[in-house]
């Protein structure tokens, strides 16, 4: 009876280690005295195979207890590659706390690679039990090329469907407007937001359309929004500028290049839309440029005009003349009382300057010039083919060269230094001394 009672206990007891084995590590099994191991982990080391970028992979974790007193669990800590992200989906072990003798806790691990390569997670579990701190790794393989790596940490990229920089080509200046868009997208394992998005010093006709992107726009790992520039050339010019893009992920910004060039208009076209000049500004300033142009061209062929002091020896030495002297052509604002009131001639011209005379005074008036007459304004207005354009008080008159006589005749023909009416027809020369001779 004796022995028959010994056998069952003897079972009982080989029944129940059987049972706790189940449950633990073949290789370890339960000790019930001191050991350099109180908690080891289930597998030590895990290998999760091959991976694409931004697949997670999950594994659990297992942590036995193989020492024959509780284990308190203090601090679990994941220490990973910068080329995975790694977070602690599920830990039973800190739930518990405390770990009793031959029992286990499971931990559950999410890995998200996000470059290419071969990648490690270390998890470290600190307890108080024998050898404190229980150690487990977790390797992994992410598939691809080492060169996309570098492009993969930016946080934000332009996208691969679009060209780099945005060009927007040969664009017909006036003729329309020309539309690009830049799609960018966030290429990080995080979240990220758009702080700001600015171009820089846009030259005219260029903007950028509020669609798409925006500050404040939150875009999670994958998603898009596209940045639109519009530009509408009013003359001939290039874009060659940068668009800032500044987020919250790693790198903090963004450049995108702006290329262009607008064709088709003209020289004076693009120069008056530079200006801010309208159409009739345009028409107006034509008109009196090849005016300018052909004096400009007249004195770099002759020497330098005379002297203040000479043009008025000049002026004092002119005879006066009658009225049958003096040939004007009235415009259409002209006012026949104005030319009785003042009967105003032209007696030399001096480069851009010219000698007017009314009664027996002479003044010398150049191009642009305002003087007061006798209470009135008189403003040479231009200067062409021996006429003068003058305007009194608002009127506008178109004065004649006249001849004043062989006192006022210059020594050379081309006018140098001198009234450029010398060289008048003989019938201007004759009526003039006749003239001259009478005063």
């Amino acid at each position: 009876m004796r022995w028959l009672i010994l056998a069952i206990v003897f079972w009982a007891a080989s029944g129940a280690e059987a049972r706790e084995a189940a449950f633990v590590d073949p290789s370890v099994g339960v000790t019930r005295g001191p050991t350099s191991e109180a908690l080891i982990p289930e597998p030590k080391e895990l290998d999760t195979g091959e991976s694409i970028v931004g697949v997670s992979r999950r594994t659990t974790l297992f942590f036995n207890n193989v020492s024959g007193l509780p284990v308190t669990i203090s601090n679990v800590t994941l220490n990973s590659d910068s080329n995975v992200k790694a977070e602690i989906v599920s830990d039973d072990c800190q739930k518990l706390g405390k770990i009793s003798s031959g029992n286990r806790c499971a931990m559950a691990l999410a890995m998200n690679p996000n470059s290419p390569g071969p990648w490690t997670v270390e998890i470290l579990v600190t307890h108080d039990g024998p050898g404190r701190i229980a150690r487990a790794l977790v390797n992994g393989m992410t598939l691809g090329e080492r060169k996309q790596s570098q492009e993969n940490l930016l946080g934000l990229a332009m996208s691969a469907t679009k060209i780099d920089p945005v060009d927007f080509g040969d664009v017909e200046v006036g003729t329309g407007a020309a539309v690009r868009s830049a799609l960018v997208y966030n290429d990080s394992t995080e979240d990220l937001i758009i702080k700001s998005i600015e171009v820089i010093a846009p030259p005219s006709g260029l903007e950028r359309l509020d669609t798409g992107c925006e500050v404040d726009t939150a875009l999670s790992t994958g998603e898009s929004c596209p940045i639109t520039i519009r530009w509408a050339p009013s003359s001939r010019s290039n874009v060659s500028t940068d668009i800032i893009v500044r987020h919250s992920g790693r790198t903090g910004f963004m450049v995108i290049p702006l290329r262009g060039k607008s064709v088709g208009g003209s020289a004076a076209a693009s120069s008056e839309s530079e200006g801010g000049q309208g159409g009739s500004a345009k028409t107006s300033s034509s008109s009196a440029i090849p005016e300018v142009r052909e004096s400009k061209r007249s004195d770099d062929a002759l020497p330098p005009p005379p002297s203040d002091d000479e043009v008025a020896k000049i002026a004092a030495s002119l005879p006066s003349l009658g009225e049958d002297d003096v040939k004007e052509t009235k415009t259409t604002r002209a006012s026949s009382a104005v030319t009785a009131e003042m009967p105003l001639k032209l007696v030399g011209t001096i480069g851009q300057k010219v000698i007017l005379q009314s009664d027996t005074v002479n003044k010398v008036v150049a191009v642009g010039q305002d003087i007061d007459w006798d209470g009135r304004t008189v403003r040479l207005i231009s200067i062409k083919d021996r006429m003068a354009v003058v305007d009194v008080d608002g009127n506008e008159r178109t004065l004649k060269l006249v001849m004043v006589g062989p006192r006022a005749r210059p020594a050379d023909a081309t006018g140098t230094g001198s009234l450029s009416g010398a060289g008048a027809s003989p019938t201007q020369s004759t009526q003039s001394t006749t003239t001259g001779g009478g005063g």
